[in-house]
């Protein structure tokens, strides 16, 4: 009898081997195929970046699409063969596999943060005060931008309007002006005439009705817009230097688009200008332009942050030549979303400042990999990360020893915030107590505003570094809780000022 139990344990542990390593074998099998085919545009996702619903009923039918196929976002249950367009880039046999791979390995819930971020809700450096609000209202500003050599601070609405203040003077607008169509950033020619990006359509879009546009002023105070580069694919970020050593002054442009953007160069010439693409694909959402190795040309970083997000580095060879290198790259669902760049140790290298947070594009959920993440340079153009900073749904962070101890602190907003737990991590000041060690702080009512763009300088002309918060909220589709979406419309706040109170 023991014999015959003994039997049966044996041969039960055995079908049990089996079963599990024929499943085994079939699940490396299914990630391979995965990995072959999702490689070939982006960095490969684990399945456990989300849960199991958020994979087969929102991201992949998504991309089904995007690789030439067209499926119904259904429940994974042996899902139904699709028709298999004549362009798709994937078999019916390959892309069941990848769909069940995901299925079968993917959490059934979202995994959690594994240190969530806890804010000390005392900061008294800033002094909040609302510059614009419209009571009653949703908020929909496009960009905030201060421009020093001017004391020049700039208030972009959806739809086109431009509100001008100088600060240090008055929170009254000392005038308003009218684009066509969103404005997103904005500096300064170099005859000193304002210069704004006009976006087109600021939803997802691959309409090429972007423009660049000078705004003249005349002697008797009339504005006159003059396009100087139309046909831009969503435009978001400008920078300007002269590229190819030409002695005049050349732009480049990061035309975020959606499906089809670009970062390119607009190099000057007699007539006008050519275009030059750096990155045929969409997503450029910001650059520096700085001499990154030393060898007394303008080099490029700049930060793509659609599909395939990464960092690049455009070493300038001369005469408009660039060669791209990859510093850092992140899987798309990160939802990488800006890039700041500072030397974070002291050691006179640029080091990177990385923004994750973009929570839209069919993966709404609260993810743990949400926040900063600081890269320490190594040197050769090696970027070792030194740290990590939750935060839900992290949309802008900016740098600067804002209590001028001695080292840089961090201030970020975040677009998509954990509206139960954790509402006031829709802005986060991190202060820097030394060698990288930071404290989370925020303000209470720091929810107040859905915080879409932000922007740092020293408004009030005292001698600090203030900041200034800017909301949109143009509709409700990741279904926020009804309190905070009436929160949003009754106060109407649409630009909060942070005045540092370090030299009041």
């Amino acid at each position: 009898m023991r014999f015959k139990i003994v039997l049966l344990l044996v041969l039960a542990g055995i079908a049990f081997s089996v079963f599990y390593g024929i499943r085994f074998m079939r699940v490396r099998e299914y990630r391979k195929i995965a990995q072959a085919n999702c490689e070939t545009c982006h960095l490969f996702p684990e399945p456990n970046l989300l849960d199991k619903n958020t994979w087969i009923n929102g991201v992949m039918p998504e991309m089904a699409e995007r690789m030439g196929r067209w499926t119904q976002p259904i429940g994974y249950n042996g899902i139904s063969a699709p028709t298999e367009p004549q362009l798709s880039m994937v078999s019916d046999r390959d892309w069941e596999k990848i769909m069940a791979y995901y299925y079968h390995v993917a959490p059934e819930k979202p995994l959690p943060q594994r240190h969530p971020l806890t804010l000390d809700l005392n900061l008294s450096e800033f002094k909040p005060i609302i510059l614009r609000a419209k009571a009653g209202h949703l908020p929909l500003v496009s960009m905030l931008k201060f421009l020093p050599k001017t004391g020049q601070f700039l208030v972009g609405m959806h739809g086109g309007g431009l509100f001008r203040y100088n600060l240090k003077k008055s929170l009254q607008p000392k005038d308003s002006l009218f684009m066509h169509s969103s404005p997103s950033f904005a500096g300064l020619t170099d005859a000193g005439d304002l210069e704004v990006l006009a976006m087109g359509q600021i939803n997802p879009n691959d309409y090429p009705i972007g423009t660049l546009i000078r705004v003249k002023e005349s002697l008797d105070g009339k504005f006159f817009a003059d396009p100087k580069i139309k046909q831009l694919k969503r435009p978001v970020h400008f920078n300007k230097a002269d590229f190819n050593g030409d002695g005049k002054t050349d732009y480049l442009i990061c035309q975020f688009g959606h499906l089809s953007g670009k970062l390119s160069l607009h190099l000057k010439v007699d007539t006008g200008y050519v275009e030059k693409i750096l990155k045929p694909m969409p997503g450029a959402r910001v650059t520096y332009c700085f001499d990154m190795d030393g060898d007394q040309k303008k080099d490029i970083l700049a930060l793509m942050a659609q599909g395939d997000e990464k960092v690049v580095w455009f070493r300038n060879k001369g005469k408009g030549e660039f060669e791209e290198q990859e510093l850092l790259r992140f899987p798309p669902i990160y939802g990488s979303s800006y890039l700041e760049v500072k030397d974070m140790n002291g050691d006179g290298l640029p080091d990177l400042i990385h923004a994750s947070g973009d929570n839209l594009d069919y993966s709404y959920a609260l993810k743990r990999y949400h926040g900063v993440r600081i890269y320490l340079n190594q040197g050769k153009g090696v970027f070792k990360e030194k740290l990590f900073l939750p935060q839900h749904g992290t949309g802008m962070v900016l740098a600067e020893d804002f209590d001028q101890d001695g080292d840089v602190d961090l201030a970020s907003t975040a677009y998509f915030p954990d509206y139960e737990s954790n509402p006031d991590e829709a802005f986060v000041y991190f202060e820097n107590l030394g060698n990288l060690q930071f404290k989370a702080r925020s303000f209470s009512g720091a929810s107040a505003g859905k915080w879409l763009v932000m922007e740092k300088g020293d408004f009030d002309a005292d001698g600090d570094i203030d900041l200034a918060l800017g909301a949109m909220a143009l509709s409700n589709s990741e279904q926020l809780p009804e309190k905070t979406w009436q929160l949003y419309r009754k106060q109407g706040i649409e630009v909060l000022l942070l005045l540092n109170q370090l030299k009041k």
